[in-house]
């Protein structure tokens, strides 16, 4: 195992646990498992020589506190799970427990006609067929170790799917609880599937719930035929002492578009990986994000956007806003291939530093293989403007109130951007309440 000697015995612990797992998928899904320890056993856990996980790395070394998630029955309802509507829980709302669908909890639920849901593991013949086409043909292509250890230690997941021309007008939420009696390493699945010519808003909602620290280990793929849309919010919020690795691959074909909102709102330590390949003519991409960070706090955001075909376009913008000893980390990549003339493409991250402990580092990047193409990046690092400050203090607005402003708008310019209203007075009363006491 080529592994940094501070990560090795954390890595060599995964390794041994992985034959104590009992293993009831598919024969196919089994061959994942395998060929996934493998790959995992070479590489080990990402340290400081892995460029994207440069300023994040050394939290692995805390994995090995955390034991093997087992199945344990959930000591709450489906009611009492949906009774928090502050963000957009309701009819819609599909359940899973650290990643799996549950069958008990959306018993009850009455789900829109042509929405597929289910196990990936214990569906019918027909999803079966279909959940083989599409499961792990992107997070098989990664060099992420954190994605190979997802690929060995997954032992189900949610399957939903959009079948051709499905029309949602409400937005469908996953709510999915992080429940642990202990402190446990969870390996989460998600394959989302929109055929041709669907539309549909999901919100994914990542929650702790009467749980003990949990160390998360998340893979989403996501599909999306030619002429569907997809609007993609994430919220994540876990508890205090919870560690997350999302990665999330999305594949567009021609005509589609896709708007994703990543907004980590609570925890210890997340990360996540947004990997998005435009591979159809004329489709595009919109990636925002929000980040509030604390005190201990580490949100850590790495975005790759491949441009394959020709005539796309993708938008970035990511916004940090740092307190007391906070640490973020963005590192963002577009690729322009060489047949995708015609690109346009935009990255920009902005960050405000409210203390002088509070830390950021960025990287935004640009790879351009074609020659007819507008692309641009950017990213800026800096504090509270104290001649605004003064400007609107001079005018009768007091300090806390002036700053509170001048946060609101800073973060309101990404949070205009959402889609969903309940979002954004949600992300917006959030600015207020972590920032809203925040002093010299």
């Amino acid at each position: 195992m080529k592994q940094e000697s501070d990560l090795l015995p954390a890595a060599n612990r995964f390794v041994s646990l992985f034959d104590e797992i009992t293993d009831s998928c598919p024969e196919w899904i089994k061959n994942i498992h395998e060929n996934s320890i493998l790959r995992f056993k070479e590489k080990g856990f990402p340290g400081s020589k892995n460029e994207s996980y440069k300023f994040s790395h050394d939290e692995f070394s805390l994995i090995g506190e955390f034991d093997y998630e087992e199945t344990e029955e959930v000591p709450f309802t489906r009611s009492q799970l949906l009774s928090e509507k502050n963000i957009d829980r309701g009819a819609l709302t599909v359940i899973t427990i650290n990643g799996r669908y549950s069958e008990s909890l959306n018993s009850d639920a009455a789900f829109p006609e042509g929405m597929i849901v289910g196990n990936l593991c214990e569906t019918g013949v027909q999803e079966q067929n279909m959940i083989s086409s599409f499961l792990n043909v992107q997070a098989g292509k990664s060099e992420d170790a954190l994605v190979d250890l997802n690929n060995a230690f997954f032992r189900d997941g949610l399957f939903l799917c959009f079948p051709s021309n499905v029309v949602i007008d409400k937005p469908v939420c996953i709510l999915n609880v992080n429940y642990s009696k202990r402190p446990a390493f969870s390996a989460q699945r998600n394959l989302i599937v929109l055929g041709t010519g669907s539309k549909v808003s999901i919100l994914y909602e990542d929650v702790s719930a009467f749980s003990e620290k949990m160390f998360s280990d998340n893979v989403t793929e996501i599909f999306i035929d030619s002429y569907s849309s997809l609007n993609f919010c994430e919220i994540q919020d876990l508890n205090d002492e919870s560690r997350s690795v999302h990665s999330i691959f999305t594949n567009q074909k021609d005509n589609s578009f896709l708007q994703t909102e990543i907004n980590p709102v609570r925890g210890a330590w997340i990360r996540n990986n947004l990997k998005v390949a435009i591979d159809g003519e004329f489709s595009e991409a919109k990636l925002y994000g929000l980040s509030v960070i604390g005190e201990d706090q580490h949100f850590d955001q790495y975005t790759k956007v491949d441009h394959i075909k020709a005539n796309g376009s993708s938008d970035q913008h990511y916004k940090y806003m740092l307190e007391k000893n906070a640490r973020g980390s963005f590192y963002g990549r577009i690729h322009v291939f060489r047949d995708a003339q015609k690109t346009n493409a935009y990255q920009k991250n902005n960050n405000i530093l409210f203390t002088e402990k509070a830390v950021m580092n960025t990287r935004p990047q640009l790879i351009i293989d074609a020659d007819d193409v507008k692309c641009s990046h950017g990213a800026t690092i800096g504090q509270i403007d104290e001649e605004a400050l003064f400007y609107m203090q001079q005018r009768g607005i007091g300090k806390d109130e002036a700053k509170m402003l001048m946060m609101n708008a800073f973060a309101g310019e990404v949070i205009d951007k959402f889609k969903n209203d309940k979002i954004k007075k949600y992300m917006t009363d959030m600015v207020t309440r972590k920032l809203g006491g925040a002093k010299e």
